[in-house]
């Protein structure tokens, strides 16, 4: 489970008769949830099935710009642009591995959530009718390639001896990029 919450107080203004800009800047906040089979990525144990609940939150500075352009009075154009939001996770996580048992540490989780870049037309059929169209590209790739999880503190002693005190793991993701394209009447 991932979720993203997004508060952007923004600002806009209108440059000429047919061109506005703006922006916004504020926080994002995330929460992640992963919850399941997993094989461990690092040494010493690296291979080793294991059930892990992971749940993690944190805040971030997330921003926004785009302009808007009026080709004539029935058509307009626009472009947006929104920052990829890096986050630096604060939880925990419980694993049961054979041999070694149960175990909870403390989590700090790197990932991201994607820049997206968009373009839309809009265009006024007659007073009553309207077409548009929005072309959205998002940037899976950077962002969702991997996540970063250090995990520390132990509170199975077995772990601590078997691993020390920390551990480093990385959640492979391999995402690709993504266009959509939205149709509107």
């Amino acid at each position: 489970f991932g979720a993203l919450s997004k508060i952007l107080p923004g600002v806009a203004c209108r440059v000429t008769d047919r061109l506005s800009v703006g922006g916004t800047l504020g926080v994002g906040v995330s929460h992640v949830e992963l919850e399941g089979p997993y094989f461990l990525q690092s040494p010493p144990l690296r291979g080793t099935p294991t059930m892990m609940d992971l749940q993690a939150t944190g805040a971030t500075i997330a921003w926004s710009a785009g302009l808007q352009y009026e080709v004539t009075s029935a058509t307009t154009v626009g472009i947006a642009y929104q920052s990829q939001s890096r986050f630096h996770l604060d939880g925990s996580m419980a694993v049961d591995v054979p041999e070694l048992g149960h175990c909870r540490f403390d989590a700090d989780v790197d990932m991201r959530w994607p820049r997206s870049l968009g373009v839309g037309m809009r265009h006024e059929v007659c007073p009553h009718r309207s077409v548009s169209a929005d072309v959205i590209w998002y940037n899976w790739s950077e962002a969702f390639d991997q996540i970063g999880i250090h995990l520390s503190n132990p509170s199975n002693p077995a772990f601590e001896y078997a691993l020390g005190p920390s551990l480093d793991e990385v959640f492979p993701l391999a995402w690709r990029d993504t266009v959509s394209v939205r149709l509107g009447y």
